[in-house]
């Protein structure tokens, strides 16, 4: 009998200890684990640790909806973690029921990181996913909806003086509605000219098309400028080598004088006004070009041919007027 008064005062003591370290007030500050609640809802826990793998961890508190398809988001359990020993982590962890295994989202106060998927992040923010093929998403970005022009960007800045330096930007913008979405992709650069002079500098179009220094690209590649490269490779379909066949008709040199005359330009070539209006294209420009300088050589070769029998005239001539003197 002595021995169950002495458990009864102990589970007594042990109840008011506990109890004593709430307060639930029916107005003002609620606090769990304290008395003396400086915050509307303050839950003060002892450190525990949580994982093997994580440091020391304080288990603030636990949301857990019901097992059911309709709650918000497919929200199923929350866990904070905290703790107020320096260079330690703070968690913020979403799981199901049948585990609390993993952190997802990591802080570390200290050096300023945040890890989504990775609990040792290595820069402000690292994202890790795991995923077994390139479409997998690290990170979406979502804006409003815009009706037929929405879209979201992400901007990079860098300070200066207290100030904001705007020094780009990239954005994903619909174009379209209903079952006609379409898609660009639009970086903007700073010209230096102030802090928020951006303007685009490339796009990439919803049938990709790439345009540098037009937003309208005609093209696979349309660049508005000057293009500075150590080499330009073309795949071409033929080439004028059939100019030297023996079943190639050259033209006389009567009759390409005539269109010459009449058309100011060679035939087969574009006119002026031609490359003015569409351009040129370079390699069907080389392969007509090539093919000028073939019918050249040829017209060279049947040039010395006919120099060569003359000259053999002109010696038989010239014999003749020799024996005549």
């Amino acid at each position: 009998m002595k021995k169950s008064c002495l458990i009864l005062i102990a589970g007594l003591i042990s109840y008011c200890t506990s109890y004593a370290q709430n307060i639930f007030p029916s107005t003002g500050n609620v606090g769990i684990g304290t008395t003396n609640p400086p915050v509307l809802v303050n839950i003060v826990a002892p450190i525990s640790k949580y994982s093997t793998a994580s440091p020391t961890f304080a288990n603030i508190a636990s949301f857990l909806s019901t097992n059911d398809s309709s709650a918000p988001f497919g929200l199923r359990t929350m866990l904070f973690g905290a703790s107020e020993i320096p260079n330690r982590y703070v968690t913020l962890q979403t799981t199901d029921f049948q585990s609390l295994d993993g952190e997802n989202i990591i802080f570390q106060p200290q050096a300023g990181n945040i890890g989504v998927g990775v609990l040792s992040p290595k820069v402000k923010l690292h994202i890790s996913a795991d995923g077994a093929n390139e479409l997998t998403t690290a990170l979406q970005l979502e804006g409003g909806d815009g009706g037929q022009q929405s879209g979201t960007s992400l901007t990079f800045a860098s300070a200066y003086n207290g100030g904001s330096w705007l020094s780009g930007r990239v954005g994903a913008f619909t174009t379209g509605y209903g079952l006609n979405y379409g898609s660009a992709l639009v970086f903007h650069t700073n010209n230096g000219s102030s802090v928020n002079s951006l303007f685009e500098a490339m796009r990439i179009t919803s049938n990709g098309a790439i345009g540098i220094g037009t937003s309208t690209p005609d093209a696979k590649l349309a660049v508005k400028g000057t293009i500075h490269t150590q080499e330009v490779k073309v795949d071409m379909n033929g080439w004028a080598d059939y100019v030297f066949k023996p079943t190639y008709k050259l033209p006389s040199l009567t009759t390409l004088k005539a269109y010459i005359d009449k058309n100011q330009h060679l035939p087969d070539m574009p006119s002026e006004a031609e490359v003015i209006k569409d351009g040129v294209n370079l390699g069907e420009m080389n392969k007509l070009l090539l093919k000028k300088v073939e019918e050249l050589t040829l017209y060279l070769i049947k040039k010395d041919e006919q120099i060569n029998q003359q000259g053999g005239v002109i010696t038989k001539l010239q014999k003749q007027v020799n024996r005549l003197k």
